[in-house]
């Protein structure tokens, strides 16, 4: 993050490293896991307010885009740190049955990530958690 800037789905702001947190994009009192797929950086104090909210399915391109770019960054790396992102990575493709190389691609990841977030939110809606959150009424579709 500190290499290349990370800009929050929510807010549109760049990551501050000093102060943000992973946010479970699914709540994590529903998925009751820790899987990359579902996770972004997120300005701490938007974290807490959106807490085990559903946020709104809008934010969905901004997470493929974001996670796209995550993987472009982590095939380029060497060594050590390519290993360890490589696990995570093929963690992340047989979670969404994707070839790990096409997770680099913001379009099929949005594709993948529309089926997949639309039923399990609508199950999580069903189970009684808020769906629809935005940070401060923001509308959720804009350019990535």
């Amino acid at each position: 993050m500190e290499k290349n800037k990370v800009v929050s789905i929510y807010s549109g702001n760049f990551i501050d490293t000093a102060n943000f947190d992973l946010d479970h994009f699914l709540p994590r009192a529903f998925v009751a896991h820790d899987r990359f797929w579902n996770l972004t950086p997120i300005e701490s104090g938007l974290n807490a307010e959106k807490s085990d909210l559903l946020p709104d399915l809008g934010f969905v391109p901004r997470l493929a885009h974001q996670h796209s770019m995550m993987a472009r960054h982590a095939m380029s790396l060497q060594g050590r740190a390519e290993a360890t992102w490589r696990l995570a990575l093929d963690e992340y493709a047989t979670d969404l049955q994707l070839d790990s190389s096409r997770l680099q691609n913001p379009a099929e990841l949005e594709r993948v990530y529309n089926e997949a977030f639309s039923g399990l939110a609508g199950i999580a809606k069903r189970m009684g958690f808020p769906d629809g959150w935005r940070p401060n009424g923001a509308p959720a579709r804009s350019c990535v």
